[in-house]
């Protein structure tokens, strides 16, 4: 018998010795992967959270779950979460400079956004539902070039946004406010007190305690019995 064909099925009887291995170890495999995703999901890893909560000052009674989200190129203290506030959404601190402030027992639905390049304050008792974006500047600049010459420094030099040439001014919300999913709120903007947020209102003006607004644009629907 010549030596290839002597090679040829040497490597044919590892090929087979190979596929027998991968049958027997694949079940095995499949129940430690199982076994980990089970564990896994009855005693998570915080690891993640604990990362987060490095970045700012965080209550040890607030609740960061699994879909939020922190990013923060500002201080520690420039982000101030309360107690039992729960966290669902995405906080952006987007400056050195920004500063967000949330109170004692509220919520941030999934998908909801805190755009801060300058101030957003938020009360205590205060419900943001989902898909909510709350934005105290214009993003980007209202002039062409500007924006052109942006575009150039993010995607081609990869050079972080530059919000100094950005307008922007802080937004305020007061206690026990209501938003509604899908709505957006916009720099500059104060919410009373007690004051409901339909869904998918665009809020660009001041809203008074205890209404209910609505719409794009937005319109006042009623006003609410004030409460102490």
């Amino acid at each position: 018998m010549s030596g290839s064909m002597r090679n040829g099925r040497c490597n044919e009887n590892e090929r087979m010795i190979g596929r027998l291995v991968w049958k027997m170890i694949d079940p095995l495999l499949l129940r430690i992967q199982r076994r980990l995703e089970h564990l896994n999901e009855q005693f998570p890893s915080d690891r993640r959270e604990r990362q987060l909560r490095e970045l700012g000052c965080i209550s040890s009674s607030a609740k960061l779950f699994a879909d939020s989200d922190v990013t923060s190129l500002a201080p520690r203290d420039h982000l101030n979460i309360g107690d039992h506030s729960n966290i669902r959404g995405h906080v952006r601190l987007l400056t050195a400079h920004s500063r967000i402030t949330i109170g004692r027992d509220c919520y941030l639905g999934p998908g909801s956004n805190l755009w801060a390049a300058d101030a957003i304050t938020i009360g205590d008792f205060v419900l943001i539902a989902h898909m909510v974006d709350i934005i105290d500047n214009n993003s980007h600049s209202l002039r062409a070039g500007a924006r052109r010459q942006e575009a150039r420094d993010v995607f081609e030099r990869k050079i972080e946004l530059d919000f100094a040439g950005v307008e922007k001014a802080p937004v305020t919300i007061h206690d026990d406010v209501w938003i509604g999913a899908k709505s957006v709120i916009l720099k500059g903007v104060t919410i009373g007190r007690g004051a409901v947020i339909a869904a998918g209102t665009v809020v660009t003006r001041n809203v008074e305690a205890f209404t209910v607004v609505a719409g794009n644009p937005m319109q006042v629907l009623k006003r609410l019995p004030e409460e102490a």
